[in-house]
């Protein structure tokens, strides 16, 4: 029998009428939509499968938990937020979405990954990961700050196109290992080991 906590997690909340902290895991079966009237936990892997869109609106919190209660995907002790369909973050300079983990070392939780075209990110902070975004196919952030993760952003398909990003004090910067990668306009600073690596992406930093 599924359990209710997953069962109001699987309809992707796609409207919700209290205010206050909803736990999320698992499959985004229809999509969804989250925004700042509710703060989301993700208490385990959350899934956004293909053909669906998840959309997060301004000063929208997420944090991460520190263990994965699906004890799935790439990583089954750490969190993940899977994206096979479409992510369109619309945050702002004023009010980012911010993403997190319920302990804010780098590495308490996977990341975001991306492995279909036409998602947008914008507006949003990525911390505490072991990657903050990771794309395997096209993808735009802008207005957006990645730091305090092992790797910042990770680019390994499609293009990728940073604009107007902060990107500091992650152990790794940005690191290209296939597809485009652009960028423009962006600090990438105080990272300890690299700021950008490419090996085997190509580009245009300026």
């Amino acid at each position: 029998m599924r359990s209710p906590v997953l069962s109001l997690l699987l309809a992707a909340l796609p409207s919700v009428a209290f205010a206050g902290n909803i736990p999320v895991q698992g499959t985004l079966f229809s999509g969804g939509t989250w925004d700042s009237s509710n703060t989301y936990t993700l208490t385990g892997d959350v899934t956004v499968p293909s053909g669906q869109t998840l959309t997060i609106g301004a000063g929208t919190q997420i944090t991460a938990a520190t263990t994965d209660g699906m004890a799935s995907g790439t990583n089954t002790s750490k969190v993940e937020l899977i994206v096979q369909g479409t992510l369109v973050v619309n945050g702002t300079t004023a009010s980012p979405v911010i993403f997190n983990c319920a302990n804010s070392t780098a590495g308490c939780w996977v990341g975001i990954e991306l492995s279909n075209s036409g998602s947008t990110i914008n507006g949003a902070t990525i911390s505490a990961a072991s990657t903050g975004l990771s794309a395997s196919a096209g993808v735009s952030l802008t207005h957006s700050t990645v730091t305090g993760d092992s790797t910042g952003v990770s680019i390994s398909g499609g293009t990728a196109t940073l604009s107007y990003d902060s990107i500091y004090a992650n152990v790794n910067g940005i690191a290209g290992s296939g597809g485009t990668l652009n960028v423009d306009h962006s600090l990438i600073t105080g990272n300890t080991s690299y700021g950008v690596s490419l090996s085997g992406s190509t580009g245009l930093l300026s």
